[in-house]
């Protein structure tokens, strides 16, 4: 009854073919090493340690796993969140 009652509201998820699921983890990714490189840019080279990196990295995997899951609805709301920080 559930299921019905969610495919009538357009809910229904769909199971993303393997092509999809490839493109979605490379924009994560992408999406992540750039949110990554911002502050390693900006800081002092010789103060990171790798720490830092594993920090980094796994900021970097969980954008990539989020992407996956909720896809543009992921990117519209990050882009929402860096819109205000700009001013």
């Amino acid at each position: 009854m559930a299921t019905a009652a969610w495919a009538e509201r357009g809910c229904v998820m769909k199971k993303p073919n393997s092509v999809d699921l490839a493109q979605r983890t490379l924009i994560g990714m992408v999406i992540g090493i750039f949110i990554v490189s911002i502050p390693i840019s900006l800081s002092d080279l010789s103060q990171l340690n790798v720490s830092h990196f594993i920090v980094a990295g796994m900021v970097v995997f969980s954008i990539m796993m989020m992407y996956q899951l909720w896809g543009s609805r992921f990117l519209d709301t990050l882009s929402k969140i860096l819109n205000g920080f700009g001013g």
